[in-house]
């Protein structure tokens, strides 16, 4: 039996998606890459489709925003190879992503930020820490996303920014990052 390929998702700086062997996933539009990012944060939770149909087509009629949804569903699961496509959990009225196939680098950044140890930082000042959903050119309709009432945590990652920034201090170069 072949293992699962690992999706690679990178949400900080910019929406990107990369299987194991490099190769770039490329998602049609920006929608079915708003919902891959939407579903790994956090990683594994399952997401109601009517609730993420509602998010992403909210101001289309219920029944044209469930069919939206099961076209994106479809649209990402065509664009995984299939030895990637387990990764992507369809459970009757809920969708997840299988963490044991998908890594997203926003909990690398957190885990690095919690070892504490100077190596850690030091990576962890290398990763632009912007807003998700922005850099992700994730908008809906006229809209940004997070304009649409959606949390997706991006504070807690400026939070771990601003706290490596006081571990840091002043004079530590190298070791800041940048505001936004």
């Amino acid at each position: 039996m072949k293992t699962a390929v690992r999706l690679k998702l990178t949400l900080l700086g910019g929406f990107q998606a990369q299987l194991d062997a490099g190769a770039a996933l490329v998602l049609p539009t920006r929608k079915t890459q708003a919902l891959l990012a939407y579903l790994a944060l956090p990683l594994g939770q399952a997401h109601p489709r009517e609730k993420l149909a509602t998010l992403l087509w909210g101001d289309m009629p219920d029944a044209q925003a469930r069919g939206n949804l099961r076209h994106a569903l479809s649209r990402i699961r065509k664009a995984l190879p299939k030895t990637a496509r387990p990764g992507m959990v369809l459970d009757g009225p809920s969708v997840a992503l299988d963490p044991s196939v998908v890594d997203v680098d926003v909990l690398r950044f957190e885990r690095l930020i919690a070892d504490g140890r100077p190596a850690a930082l030091e990576q962890v000042a290398a990763v632009e820490a912007g807003d998700l959903l922005e850099r992700c050119g994730a908008a809906i309709g006229d809209q940004p996303l997070e304009s649409r009432h959606v949390h997706v945590d991006d504070g807690r990652v400026q939070g771990h920014a601003w706290a490596l920034e006081d571990q840091a201090g002043p004079d530590a170069p190298g070791q800041r990052l940048p505001d936004s």
